[in-house]
């Protein structure tokens, strides 16, 4: 512990003492400030972060790269996002001595503008991706961690090229990840969906040796991406690894409890009817403060389920998910539709099959061939009687022929080139 942090903890904040010289601070000064709170977990008042703020903000040209990481690793450890224009000003900073930047802090850079939800601007990405493709062999197994975690939630696409990259060097060093990291790489990889085959049974190696030592958290998201990825064989202590996991599921939290069944859903795994009716009641328990789109996830979830809960629960969350929901598109309403099928959720609510009709009609014209389909079997199955000219519509969609993507490529392209031959002549 440094002396500051000694007389912090000791002494409180400390902050009338530090006011009367903040303004004469350097930015190691400003750093070493905020970074001793952070550490200790002790969020400054709102004037001394004001008035670090207001001296990091003049000061900005003078960051060197180590300090420019610290600061942001430091705001991140107090969830709390700088003012706008320090966060810009620091990204700003970042892009004019990106070619300075160690493999360490590129990870750490990375993190920090992810968990601050601070805007990456075109260029910001472009310079980053150049600077760590030229060091991507020299990242650490943690910094490999952190930053395919980084941009998996970042929504950048598997067709990245560092991302390509970040992924071969995991699969190489998969057995160099400590247990935290190696699931953290495991969720990046289920959140792209890409998994190349290169070292993939290593990989599946590492995972299953990992499993009974990860922390119950880790284990629900590591399950979840395995379950996306349709790895096989499933590593063989999953089974075993979930029991820790039920055991603990009245301390989990509404994300984690979310993520639990759609694992068990992903891994085709049944879990025994107590841990079923306990994570479907702690669900319903908590309906009102899950988004929509984790309400459809949890419904879908238990429809696979063979021990399912009393059906009041199941009505519930369904009358529940479309409160929330409204509209919505073609794809979500056929897994809705699917997953209240499978149920035989019975007897219908007016507001459900009301619903049913409104959503079979708006995406009539959006419903593929499969969709129409499904929709159709799941009306006939709930017994909801559709409007004669929407069931007639629903069913000239399901009947329409497929054609596979190179048929409506080909097409496409004959299209194409009788319109350049058109235009040719016409100019001629």
């Amino acid at each position: 512990m440094s002396s500051l942090e000694a007389a912090i903890k000791s002494n409180g904040t400390e902050e009338s003492r530090m006011l009367h010289t903040v303004d004469d601070f350097t930015p190691q000064g400003i750093c070493k400030t905020l970074k001793s709170f952070a550490t200790l977990g002790i969020p400054p008042g709102d004037t001394l972060i004001e008035r670090l703020t207001s001296r990091a903000t003049l000061t900005v040209r003078d960051f060197n790269p180590q300090q420019v990481t610290c600061l942001l690793t430091s705001f991140a450890m107090l969830n709390s996002k700088p003012q706008k224009r320090l966060g810009e000003l620091l990204v700003q900073r970042f892009m004019e001595t990106v070619q300075q930047f160690n493999e360490t802090n590129l990870a750490d850079i990375m993190w920090c503008v992810t968990l601050l939800g601070l805007r990456k601007e075109e260029q910001f990405l472009k310079m980053f991706e150049k600077r760590a493709l030229r060091v991507v062999d020299k990242f650490a197994p943690r910094d490999i961690s952190v930053l395919l975690w980084s941009l998996a939630k970042s929504h950048v696409t598997s067709k990245n090229e560092l991302v390509k990259a970040l992924v071969a060097e995991a699969l190489k060093k998969c057995g160099q990840f400590s247990h935290h990291e190696l699931s953290d790489v495991t969720w990046s990889l289920g959140t792209l969906h890409y998994l190349p085959t290169a070292n993939k049974d290593k990989f599946i190696e590492a995972v299953d040796v990992a499993l009974p030592k990860m922390s119950v958290s880790d284990l629900i998201n590591t399950a979840w991406a395995v379950g996306i990825l349709k790895l096989q064989p499933v590593p063989s202590s999953f089974m075993r690894s979930f029991k820790k996991a039920s055991q603990q599921v009245e301390s989990l939290t509404i994300q984690q409890l979310c993520v639990f069944l759609l694992a068990f859903m992903h891994l085709s795994l049944q879990p025994d009817e107590p841990l079923a009716l306990s994570l479907t009641k702690r669900m319903h328990a908590m309906r009102e403060e899950l988004s929509s789109s984790s309400l459809l996830d949890v419904i879908e979830a238990v429809s696979t389920f063979d021990n399912r809960p009393a059906m009041r629960i199941i009505v519930d969350l369904c009358e529940t998910c479309i409160e929330k929901t409204g509209p919505c598109a073609s794809g979500e309403f056929v897994r809705f539709s699917r997953a209240m099928a499978n149920m035989s959720v019975s007897p219908l609510t007016e507001s459900i099959r009301s619903y049913f009709g409104r959503m079979t009609k708006l995406n009539l014209c959006r419903f593929n061939q499969d969709q129409a389909n499904t929709v159709k079997w799941a009306a006939a199955k709930l017994q909801v009687k559709l409007p004669e000219g929407v069931a007639s519509q629903l069913q000239e969609v399901g009947a329409r022929p497929r054609f596979k993507a190179s048929t409506i490529a080909t097409a496409t392209n004959a299209f194409i080139s009788v319109h350049k031959t058109v235009k040719a002549n016409e100019e001629g």
